[in-house]
């Protein structure tokens, strides 16, 4: 006889305390465990406010939206694409996405999805790197940028906030993400700002030469290309 336990409820904050106590006692990563804290859901009813070609949809549970139709598969933010791509726009660690992003891990509930986070700014960096994505698929951006997709977004909003003026200290609030996403709902504007950041990026590696930087992969998870990317949009001001 084997014991089943069954517990049937719609209180998503019972289902994850039954989750995380039912498998207290088995060989679980606990980082298997962040993506039931709350704010994921104030994240997903904040992508799902939006509308039109702002419309992003956050799947909070594996395959969540694939029996839908009509989803463009490009407009699915993962949890771990989020957490990628929050951290190389708002943490400016984009070396560190390309690289072993499950050391960011131990940042989960502090610096990236804290209850205390206003979820404009998760949005702001899925909207991001979702332009970009569609740059490149409408072939408006050259592929070969690819491997330096996190840099191009974080550069993005540091030469939007440079060139707005923006308030680096607030640049989770609703009205600093607000700016952002204006100017990259517009595809034109949008590549104009990547474009720019391309050019940030082509500048840094030919100052890095004599560490052997190159326009490949290998030069994306570098620190020091992280640091000087944000020396030379810094100095352009």
């Amino acid at each position: 006889m084997i014991p089943i336990k069954i517990v049937a409820t719609e209180d998503e904050e019972v289902t994850r305390q039954v989750i995380i106590a039912s498998n207290s006692q088995n060989k679980v990563d606990q980082e298997s465990f962040w993506a039931l804290d709350a704010i994921h859901k104030s994240i997903e009813i904040y992508f799902d406010s939006k509308s039109g070609d702002q419309r992003l949809y956050y799947e909070r549970r594996p395959g969540q939206f694939k029996t839908m139709s009509g989803i463009e598969k490009v407009r699915v933010v993962t949890k771990d694409l989020l957490l990628k791509v929050y951290a190389s726009v708002f943490l400016e660690q984009p070396n560190q996405v390309g690289r072993y992003y499950k050391d960011l891990t131990p940042l989960i509930g502090k610096e990236i999805f804290s209850p205390e986070h206003d979820v404009h700014s998760y949005y702001t960096a899925a909207f991001a790197a979702f332009r970009l994505e569609f740059l490149f698929r409408n072939r408006r951006m050259d592929t070969e940028w690819k491997p330096f997709r996190f840099q191009i977004i974080m550069a993005a909003r540091l030469i939007i906030e440079r060139d707005g003026k923006l308030d680096p200290k607030k640049r989770r609030t609703q009205a600093y993400c607000k700016a952002i996403d204006s100017i990259l709902l517009d595809p034109d504007k949008a590549q104009g700002v990547f474009e720019l950041a391309t050019e940030a990026i082509t500048r840094s590696v030919a100052e890095l030469k004599d560490q052997g930087a190159e326009l490949d992969r290998r030069t994306a998870k570098m620190r020091d290309m992280r640091d000087k990317l944000r020396t030379v949009i810094g100095a352009t001001a």
